[in-house]
């Protein structure tokens, strides 16, 4: 009986070591599964290669390429503000914040950096708009877009819309700061730097320099006694504009606005 309970014994521990291994060569096959899919899955907003976010081909990309499409044309004599950007100017209800003032169209998409709006730019109605107030940088900071890149996509963005628009007005708005303390623990939020915002916008006024744009220094509205971080009354998430945020900064574009 002893011999047998030992034979059990040891065929119980053979199969547990067994169970063991398959669990250990499954989790293995997950993790490499994980990697992939976060390379490849729709996330956030944006199709993500090489790490990268792109926002270009997603459900709310086209859905708002679509309405653009299908925007009634303008004038220049209607005097029609265009907002181009990411979800920072998606989020704001410029007409409502500007008590309807203004002709302001909101051409904000959530997720979109320099590749998505230069892919976009010939699609988004700005024809003959008095005035464009552009703000990009904290996705393609956040996505890793090398700095070149970036004021690549930006200069090439601005000389599609004088193209296509040559009496617009080009306003070129500095990235926002952000509040590191409220912002989550990963990779895109870590590149989001108070020195790399700083590196973005010092590209952002040699090139508004060199194409004759107009540079708003929206960032030093946000910033903290020269910490480099968003004031939190700010801003919820620490990247995005809550209500009071969004009323600072339209005020401040206001006497643009009315320029």
């Amino acid at each position: 009986m002893l011999h047998i309970n030992i034979n059990m014994l040891h065929t119980m521990y053979a199969v547990n070591i067994i169970l063991l291994l398959v669990i250990i060569m499954f989790c293995a096959r997950y993790r490499i599964m994980q990697k992939l899919l976060r390379r490849i899955t729709h996330i956030g907003g944006g199709i993500i290669t090489d790490g990268v976010i792109d926002p270009v081909n997603t459900q709310r990309y086209n859905f708002m390429l679509d309405v653009y499409k299908h925007s009634p044309i303008h004038n220049l004599s209607d005097k029609v503000i265009i907002m181009l950007g990411d979800s920072l100017t998606d989020n704001t209800p410029f007409n409502e914040l500007t008590q309807f003032r203004f002709h302001i169209k909101n051409r904000g998409i959530s997720s979109d950096n320099t590749r998505g709006v230069l892919h976009r730019i010939n699609e988004s109605g700005i024809d003959n708009a008095a005035k464009i107030f552009i703000l990009l940088g904290i996705n393609d900071i956040g996505n890793g877009i090398e700095l070149t890149e970036s004021m690549r996509n930006y200069r090439t963005i601005i000389d599609s819309i004088k193209k296509i628009s040559p009496e617009t007005r080009i306003y070129i708005q500095s990235v926002f700061p952000v509040d590191h303390k409220k912002l989550e623990n990963n990779a895109r939020c870590r590149r989001r730097t108070s020195e790399a915002i700083k590196n973005f916008n010092a590209g952002l006024i040699k090139l508004a320099d060199e194409t004759q744009c107009s540079f708003i220094d929206t960032y030093s509205i946000f910033e903290v006694n020269n910490s480099g971080e968003m004031n939190n009354n700010y801003t919820d998430d620490g990247l995005h504009l809550n209500g009071a945020g969004m009323m600072i900064w339209v005020k401040f574009l206001d006497k643009y606005f009315a320029e």
